[in-house]
């Protein structure tokens, strides 16, 4: 396919543009008929005809532009047939939606007469009423599939489409339901192939619509649809435009927020899962008293003697279980997908086998559900799933499915459990599951299950995967990453920013973090002259994180704006520390025990410093100090330790490092700490064994640890010539 078509276009390179198209028509003619390149190329020659002949056209410019929108639209659907033809399922799609004849009108009258006879069902007798119900259903899931696959394949829409699809979306007298499957499809559409004019409905029906569903799914689609590229660079103006007009309201800003941190606790779900399934559910299986048999589910009664020889066991068991309860519920309200494990295993019904039915609003007369609601027709089951299910659509379906193949195998409790509301897992309030975040939360959920688990998702652009820039060597970045889409620009979502880079920075997301930075902050020199200090101290994490070397600029620029900014000290005071500058570091944790007298990771990293630039008799002190005060502390013992060497109480130094090592928490360090005191005693054997322990689990080579210590060995009376000798005996 022609990759360089939509940079050519962005280039205002017409003719090239068009001669690439032509050599494609060529090639195959039956993805797109060559009379539309034709035509432009026609209309191009007649514009050069006329230049070469004198004729001045005040018209020109926007004749080119018309041309060159022109060709961006062709090369857009040329693209789109492109993945047709190398798909059979997308081709297979295409011809199922061709069956059908169209026509807005039609489209409308189809949706419209729908909701006029679902109304008109309640005149109908009760018999009479259920089974045309179902056929009414029935005709409209099949009108409705295969209207899903029309949009998601259709060409680049012109204005009156956009216009008409609008304001169905909009309209009172269409089934919410249907506005919610069209929108979705939208979505699919946009990331298959970007439309602009898609993209603005989406964003329309944002902006006018009054229903919160179709708020918060219109809000994630347009902002999951936007697509960085040369493919957009015609309506690049006009995109900002819009969305300047969109981020103008607080409201929206926040909500945008809320979504691209919610995007990233979706693709979060397996690492969710794998925590449940280790530290979760073997709780909840180790107290549950169910048995699963070939023949179905059986309780098992409790054993009489545990009450007499553990009288409290049953209390213990019931607040385990309790806690564990509640910290799932904690996972789900802080944005865990915490069903995707479970449910993923549930997609193989034959329900899912149609595409449309993965992103379609969960209720309980849809034709796929008939044989589970007249299996269930005497439980709350249905009602349970709609009103309390803190799950998504999709697995809704899955749960609805499911259980209707193992209700009979239930013992009658649990099957009287299941028509209750506790059976869908912690109860949420009311406002919680209709809140703005829960709607958005769920849609996002109901898109991961598409994108990782439909068995054809390879033929779709998945915006919750990773883009990697091999050429460039950065980070992987989200694709959903919206916030440093290009048309938003660096000031519509400025006052955003510096929340969101911190949850990226504590979640770890630093290829976004650094984009995001790169973005809005700019420059290292721009970024050095900001006076917004969260961003500055951003700036600063990520620059170590990347190895960059300018985080001191920016922790001293912080410095300079807020000179006791604890953040800026300790942080700096952490990086002299790490790069030999123990003089620097020990200025920054005199400014922080001025403010903190107490703390003891700053009186233990001021004495360290202290100890080595060989201010012992300051250091050891504040190490006395902090060990009578946490005698079971490592860390302090270790520094206890090396001041004993430091001030040549060896013995002491030496006890204090066999207690160390008679610890479970000894490390590498401790053994190469231990040989030096050895041999400062005059114990090379002794110190040669701690160093072949060190090379056992240590990382770094033991002669680079004889350099770093130089200074401390040769204090010891350890020369260079020493040194090697060592290093040589450790060979032998």
């Amino acid at each position: 396919m022609n990759d360089d078509v939509f940079k050519l276009i962005a280039q205002n390179h017409l003719m090239a543009a068009v001669r690439r198209l032509q050599e494609y028509a060529q090639l195959y003619p039956e993805v797109h008929a060559p009379e539309r390149i034709e035509r432009i190329a026609a209309d191009y020659k007649l514009m050069l005809d006329y230049m070469e002949r004198g004729f001045k056209d005040d018209q020109r410019q926007q004749l080119y532009q018309e041309l060159l929108a022109r060709t961006c639209l062709l090369e857009a659907d040329t693209r789109l047939a492109d993945k047709c033809r190398k798909s059979s399922f997308l081709s297979n799609t295409m011809r199922q939606a061709a069956r059908v004849s169209w026509d807005n009108e039609l489209i409308r009258y189809t949706l419209e007469n729908f909701v006029s006879e679902v109304a008109l069902l309640s005149l109908e007798e009760e018999e009479r009423r259920k089974e045309k119900s179902r056929t009414l259903y029935q005709r409209h899931d099949a009108f409705m599939s295969l209207l899903f696959r029309k949009i998601l394949l259709s060409t680049q829409w012109n204005e009156q489409t956009a216009a008409f699809f609008e304001s169905l979306l909009l309209s009172p007298t269409v089934d919410v339901n249907d506005a919610l499957l069209m929108a979705s499809a939208l979505l699919l559409a946009c990331r298959l192939q970007f439309d602009y004019r898609k993209w603005r409905t989406l964003v329309n029906v944002f902006r006018q619509t009054t229903d919160k569903r179709l708020h918060q799914r219109t809000l994630v689609g347009w902002c999951l649809a936007l697509k960085e590229g040369d493919e957009t660079v015609l309506y690049a103006d006009r995109m900002r435009a819009l969305l300047k007009e969109v981020c103008a309201s607080p409201d929206v800003r926040r909500e945008l927020l809320e979504l691209q941190m919610q995007v990233f606790h979706c693709i979060n779900a397996e690492r969710d899962n794998k925590k449940i399934q280790e530290d979760i559910f073997p709780t909840l299986m180790k107290n549950n008293n169910l048995r699963i048999t070939r023949f179905g589910i059986e309780e098992v009664e409790d054993d009489p003697m545990q009450d007499i020889l553990d009288p409290g066991a049953a209390d213990r068991a019931m607040e385990e279980m309790e806690q564990t309860m509640q910290r799932m519920a904690e996972m789900q309200r802080q944005g865990a997908d915490i069903y995707f494990s479970g449910f993923s295993q549930m997609k193989r019904f034959p329900f899912f086998n149609d595409v449309a039915h993965w992103l379609l609003p969960f209720f309980r007369e849809n034709p796929g559900l008939n044989e589970v609601v007249d299996r269930l027709s005497n439980s709350n089951l249905m009602q349970n799933i709609v009103e309390n299910a803190p799950f998504c659509d999709s697995d809704k379906y899955s749960f609805a499915l499911a259980i209707h193949q193992v209700i009979d195998k239930l013992p009658p409790n649990v099957r009287e459990m299941v028509g209750t509301a506790e059976a869908m897992g912690p109860i949420s309030p009311r406002e919680e599951l209709t809140s703005p975040a829960f709607l958005r939360r769920m849609f996002l959920q109901d898109l991961y299950r598409f994108y990782r688990l439909f068995p054809l998702r390879a033929d779709f652009d998945n915006p919750f995967d990773e883009c990697q820039n091999d050429a460039n060597k950065q980070p992987a970045v989200l694709k959903s990453f919206f916030f440093a889409q290009p048309v938003f620009g660096t000031d519509l979502l400025a006052d955003q920013v510096g929340e969101l880079g911190t949850f990226l920075l504590k979640h770890g997301r630093m290829g976004e973090l650094r984009l995001l930075l790169n973005t809005y902050v700019g420059s290292r020199t721009s970024a050095a002259e900001s006076t917004d200090v969260r961003l500055l101290l951003l700036s600063a994490r990520c620059s170590e994180f990347f190895g960059e070397g300018s985080e001191v600029s920016f922790y001293e620029r912080v410095l300079d704006l807020q000179p006791d900014n604890e953040v800026a000290l300790r942080n700096l005071g952490q990086h002299h520390f790490a790069q030999g500058r123990y003089a620097e570091a020990e200025n920054c944790y005199r400014q922080l025990l001025a403010k903190q007298p107490e703390k003891k990771s700053y009186l233990m990293s001021f004495a360290v410093a202290l100890l080595y630039q060989g201010k012992t008799d300051e250091a050891m002190p504040v190490v006395y100090q902090l060990d009578y005060e946490h005698p079971d502390d490592l860390n302090v013992k270790r520094t206890l330790a090396w001041g004993l060497m430091a001030q040549e109480k060896l013995q002491q130094a030496h006890d204090a490092y066999s207690l160390i090592l008679g610890s479970e928490h000894a490390v590498a360090e401790d053994y190469l700490n231990a040989g030096y005191c050895e041999w400062f005693m005059g114990n090379v054997s002794a110190a040669k064994s701690m160093f072949v322990l060190y090379n056992n689990k240590g990382k770094e080579p033991l002669d680079s640890h004889f350099l770093r210590d130089r200074n401390t060995l040769l204090a010891h009376g350890i020369t260079v010539m020493d040194q090697i000798l060592m290093a040589d005996l450790l060979q032998v």
